[in-house]
């Protein structure tokens, strides 16, 4: 019976003092526990704050790069698109001379066309004047002839024969 009742109590003093043990450090550890989860929740909140800046930064960054790029992208499409522009403003000026240039052309072959007929013309004219002229010329000796063989005669036939006789000799000479 001894250690019925000897077991039990020494059983409930090692409770004692363990649980003793415990209470006393019990309030220190969980007060020490407490300010542990808070120092941790503070380095946490702090982490997080800091990297939330740090996110932000970075996204300001990244917009400010993407905004950059958006602008760069935006000025060469730009520039691009007035090259291109230019490119088809001067294949149409081309495109506009060259058939400026073909009607002239065009224009030009027909004008020549009309001054080689008016040319003909002229060239004929001047060929019917040569003729002319030639034969004018040829008329007014032949003419010139008759009429100094006519005034001759005329003269032979007021002159008395002495006076044909000279005057024969002088349109001889003549």
């Amino acid at each position: 019976m001894k250690s019925y009742v000897l077991l039990p109590l020494v059983a409930v003093i090692v409770f004692g003092a363990i649980y003793w043990n415990f209470e006393r450090n019990y309030e220190a550890q969980a007060a020490e526990a407490r300010q542990q989860a808070r120092i941790e929740k503070e380095n946490k909140l702090k982490a997080e704050a800091e990297a939330r800046t740090k996110g932000v930064e970075e996204a300001l960054q990244l917009q400010a790069r993407r905004k950059k790029a958006h602008e760069e992208r935006d000025a060469r499409e730009k520039s691009q698109k007035e090259a291109r522009q230019a490119a088809i403003d001067a294949r149409d000026k081309v495109h506009r001379d060259v058939e400026k240039t073909a009607r002239q052309i065009d224009r030009i072959k027909k004008e020549i066309a009309e001054e080689k007929k008016a040319l003909a013309g002229i060239e004929a004219g001047y060929k019917d004047t040569l003729a002319e002229q030639v034969f004018l010329k040829d008329y007014i000796a032949r003419a010139q002839a008759n009429l100094r063989d006519l005034e001759a005669l005329i003269t032979r036939l007021n002159q008395t024969p002495a006076a044909a006789a000279a005057a024969a000799t002088v349109a001889q000479k003549q």
